[in-house]
C-alpha cells in the first residue's frame, strides 16, 4: 500500500503545473459610449497580468481581443494592484456595429486617468478620455484542478481496495 501511495504522489508531483488564469471585469464609459468586458488574464510574476481572452458587451456584438502590437502598440497588459490598471500602451479590441468595424485601444491617458483611441474601417480616427474600473471575477475552477482532484480519489479508492483484498487473502 505504501508503495501505490508512494507512486500515486509522486506522479501527481510530476504532472506539470497549469498556468493559473485570472478573471478580471472591466467596465467604462466616455463620448456616449459604455461597456463592460470580462477578461481572462495569466499572471506575469511580476504584479502585471496578460490579457489572453476578452468576451464584452457594449456597444457591438463582433468583440475580440487584438494581439500584442497588433494596434497602436498594445501590450494587452493589467496591474490589478497598481493605482494605474493599465499601463501607456493598454489593451486593444476590435469591434463592429452596424457595417462599420473598429479597432480601440484602451490606455493610462499621459496626463492620467484612461482614454481610448478608435479607428474605424474608413479609416476615421479619435481619442476620447474614459473612465475605467476593474474587479475582480469570481474564481472558477480549472479542468485541470478537477481532473488532478479526480485522480486522487481513484488512486485513494484502489489503495483502499487493494489493502481489502490482501487482508481478504490472509485471512
Amino acid at each position: 500500500m505504501r508503495l501505490l501511495s508512494s507512486i500515486a504522489l509522486l506522479s501527481a508531483l510530476a504532472l506539470p503545473m497549469a498556468a493559473h488564469a485570472d478573471t478580471f471585469v472591466l467596465s467604462g464609459s466616455g463620448g456616449g459610449f459604455s461597456g463592460s468586458a470580462t477578461v481572462t488574464a495569466t499572471s506575469s510574476g511580476n504584479g502585471s497580468f496578460t490579457i489572453g481572452s476578452i468576451n464584452g458587451s457594449g456597444a457591438g456584438s463582433g468583440i475580440a481581443l487584438i494581439a500584442p502590437n497588433g494596434f497602436q502598440s498594445n501590450d494587452n497588459l493589467l496591474f490589478p494592484s497598481a493605482s494605474s490598471v493599465l499601463d501607456t500602451k493598454g489593451f486593444a479590441f476590435s469591434d463592429t456595429v452596424g457595417n462599420t468595424s473598429f479597432s480601440v485601444d484602451v490606455s493610462q491617458a499621459v496626463a492620467g486617468g484612461y482614454q481610448a483611441f478608435f479607428r474605424d474601417n474608413d479609416g476615421n480616427s479619435a481619442t476620447l478620455p474614459v473612465t475605467l474600473s476593474l474587479a475582480t471575477a469570481a474564481a472558477t475552477p480549472e479542468p485541470a484542478s478537477w481532473a488532478l482532484l479526480a485522480t486522487g480519489a481513484l488512486m485513494l479508492m484502489g489503495a483502499g481496495l487493494t489493502r481489502r483484498r490482501l487482508l481478504h487473502c490472509r485471512a
